[in-house]
């Protein structure tokens, strides 16, 4: 995988993040090491598999336990590349793919282990997903590249996402939470979608739509 990565460093570089160009010779030094936050982003998306087995075996207890590592390993690469200063094109890149793999295996859960719930929500769970769809097409037709915007809101409805489903597995369907979580999720796809719409290509870790106009917000 590593020596894939390598070999393939600058096609990969310049079709997934033509718009950091520039920064590619920090982008080809991290094909040589990748960073401590690059190697915990890389193993969200090599236990993405795993997940979906534990689903497809029917072994829930199994699939609990590997989301909430995944989910605990996602909320510490980020900080952990800020602290560092090891962010890079790369870091973004694998964090993006992770996150995608981690949202399609916690979606699949939901048809094997909750299938009375996305039966009686399957409206809400649909504008969920759809709006989902939506930003990630948008942000491709802008920018060429499939990317996300981790700004405050987007940050809030993913928390509130994680609260929701683990709720769900162990306690069981609570109203107001997935009101709550399917609202936030809703206008947080809402400003993703503006921002590419309005400005194309922009920092991946800018706050929101407000801070677009300061030195965070475009690139």
């Amino acid at each position: 995988m590593f020596f894939l990565l390598r070999v393939q460093n600058k096609c990969l570089f310049h079709n997934v993040y033509p718009q950091y160009f520039y920064m590619r010779p920090i982008f080809e030094k991290s094909m040589v090491k990748l960073s401590l936050a690059d190697k915990i982003s890389l193993y969200r998306i090599f236990a993405a598999p795993f997940l979906i087995l534990a689903i497809v075996l029917r072994y829930r207890e199994l699939f609990i336990a590997l989301f909430v590592i995944s989910i605990i390993t996602d909320l510490f690469d980020g900080l952990l590349a800020r602290f560092l200063r090891q962010e890079s094109p790369l870091g973004w890149w694998l964090d993006n793919v992770g996150d995608f793999f981690t949202f399609l295996a916690a979606l699949l859960s939901l048809v094997a282990f909750q299938r009375e719930f996305l039966t009686a929500h399957s409206f809400g769970v649909s504008v969920i997903v759809i709006g989902l769809l939506a930003q990630v097409l948008v942000g491709y037709w802008k920018t060429k590249t499939v990317m996300r915007i981790h700004t405050l809101l987007a940050k809030t409805a993913s928390s509130l996402q994680i609260i929701f489903l683990l709720t769900l597995f162990l306690k069981g369907y609570f109203g107001l939470l997935f009101f709550i979580t399917a609202i936030s999720t809703v206008l947080a796809n809402i400003e993703e979608i503006i921002i590419f719409a309005k400005y194309g290509k922009v920092n991946p870790n800018v706050k929101g739509i407000f801070w677009m106009k300061g030195k965070d917000g475009l690139r």
